[in-house]
């Protein structure tokens, strides 16, 4: 414990003689108060970067070039628009660009209906439409902007109120038997549709898939939908009144990022399996036509014969438009696959886009069943980038006024 000049400070860390009391922790001649590294000896107070800390303990070298092209302040590798002054970093679209180099303002609204242009082109809206579907009902407000039939789910459970029965009961959408009682809380003794839901490569069971069961109940005069979603290991039950069940149907099965899927069934005892189902994942080539696909009825409700008798759903009219967007590179395809599900058709119906006539429909089984179809459409010189218009027309049977009656389950567009 020497301190030779007895002012507290042991000779080991004091380094002027004197008796005056110098703190000087390293011992580098250097008084801790004007020391810039007052923990580690550095006689020579090297200080490359002029921050006020030593080299020797300074971890980061500021004196590396930092780029800063526009001097704002901002380093360019974190500067959301490195060749513009922008201090205030404002981003309003929040796509990691910007605001004063942003020549696209991704929150920009053209038709002014309460939707971005980028999320109409996203759900298969016309983003210079403000009522894609021609119901009255803007479609930032529409919550089915895509169907002229529908526009409030008030309980938010995917069914619109118009063919809800229940349409504040987020729980219930049916009351098949007509008691009053949600079929869901209250079930009845009918017939039980059964299935498991897995994806396809994997064979692992999909949870959370919905599967629906679209009916028409004459008593009560609706078109009620029986949903239900898949448990942890895929499987779904659904139970219907057997006098409401055609003797052909479809159930339809959907998934978050799955391409929709339509199953053809038949009526045929109290048990009912649909068996292992698999989605396939959505995929570049796959263009999606309804986000929820649903049963669609098209015609006069004037019918007879084997090819339709019966039907799921009341008659929508003569005709079935919808919207679809496309890409840059999707819309210069000269030939496109219209994929779906349909009974009843027994003449050449028209598909058209965007008014051009693209191709006709063909007739599905003589017995009244489901059969799966991919229409070949001829769409050279027809496609847009972004917002395109496919109408499904029912034509005339050539006898009195009656057009066909036929129904059907859009799965989407494939291309080659």
């Amino acid at each position: 414990q020497l301190d030779t000049d007895n002012d507290g400070l042991g000779d080991v860390c004091d380094a002027i003689d004197d008796s005056i009391v110098i703190l000087d922790g390293d011992a580098d001649g250097i008084e801790d108060s004007l020391d810039n590294c007052a923990a580690t000896s550095n006689a020579n107070q090297l200080d490359t970067d002029n921050d006020g800390l030593g080299d020797v303990c300074d971890a980061t070298d500021d004196s590396i070039v930092i780029l800063d092209g526009d001097a704002d302040g901002i380093e360019d590798s974190l500067d959301n628009c490195a060749a513009t002054s922008n201090a205030n970093q404002l981003d309003t679209d929040n796509d990691g660009l910007g605001d004063v180099c942003d020549t696209t303002d991704e929150s920009a609204d053209a038709d002014g209906d309460g939707l971005s242009d980028d999320i109409e082109l996203e759900l298969g809206l016309d983003p210079q439409n403000p009522d894609t579907d021609a119901d009255g009902v803007p479609d930032g407000t529409d919550q089915f902007p895509n169907d002229p039939q529908a526009s409030l789910d008030s309980d938010n459970d995917g069914v619109s109120d118009e063919r809800d029965q229940f349409p504040n009961d987020p729980n219930e959408t049916s009351d098949l038997n007509g008691d009053g009682l949600g079929d869901n809380g209250n079930p009845f003794d009918g017939i039980v549709i059964n299935g498991v839901v897995i994806e396809q490569g994997t064979a692992l069971p999909l949870a959370g898939a919905q599967v629906s069961l679209e009916l028409v109940n004459t008593s009560s005069d609706t078109n009620p939908v029986v949903l239900t979603e898949t448990d942890a290991e895929g499987g779904f039950a659904l139970v219907a009144a057997q006098d409401l069940i055609p003797e052909s149907f479809v159930i339809v099965i959907t998934a978050d990022d799955f391409q929709p899927i339509a199953i053809p069934l038949t009526n045929v005892n109290e048990f009912i399996t649909a068996g292992e189902i698999a989605l396939t994942a959505i995929s570049d080539n796959f263009v999606g036509i309804e986000v929820l696909p649903s049963v669609h009825h098209l015609g006069d409700d004037s019918f007879t014969g084997s090819e339709n008798s019966q039907f799921q759903r009341n008659t929508e009219g003569s005709q079935l438009v919808r919207s679809f967007n496309l890409s840059s590179e999707q819309a210069l395809s000269e030939t496109l696959f219209f994929n779906w599900v349909a009974k009843g058709i027994q003449i050449p119906n028209t598909l058209s886009i965007n008014g051009s006539f693209v191709a006709s429909s063909q007739n599905t089984n003589s017995d009244g069943s489901y059969s799966l179809q991919s229409l070949l459409l001829r769409t050279s010189g027809i496609l847009l980038e972004g917002a395109n218009v496919l109408t499904i027309e029912s034509q005339s049977t050539n006898v009195g006024n009656d057009i066909d009656d036929f129904e059907f389950v859009i799965l989407g567009i494939s291309l080659l």
